[in-house]
């Protein structure tokens, strides 16, 4: 385990936020395409290694709580909610509730 990771969506921004990283991306979404809704995400602010990079992928939401993302950062999109080796990616994100401030 590396620890917690943490995916803050705000309008067309993403920010993912590691132990030892931090990724800036837009996001571009299609929920009409077919046969899996895509997400497209564009690296504005990364380490040097990742930057200016762009994964692409699809998505589903499941209930109310949970958002999975397959994508691959090399080329392509993928065809199915699958892992391969370090090429393509499957994340399933739950929706964390806001904490409130102290009075």
């Amino acid at each position: 385990d590396g620890g917690e990771v943490l995916y803050t969506f705000k309008g067309k921004s993403l920010v993912v936020s590691a132990p030892t990283r931090t990724y800036e991306m837009t996001v571009t979404l299609d929920p009409m395409a077919k046969p899996e809704k895509s997400i497209d995400l564009k690296i504005d602010k990364a380490p040097e290694d990742a930057m200016g990079k762009q994964a692409l992928g699809i998505y589903k939401i499941e209930g109310e709580e949970k958002l999975v993302i397959c994508f691959r950062i090399s080329e392509g999109r993928p065809a199915k909610f699958e892992m391969q080796g370090f090429e393509q990616f499957v994340v399933e994100l739950k929706r964390k509730k806001a904490e409130k401030a102290p009075n």
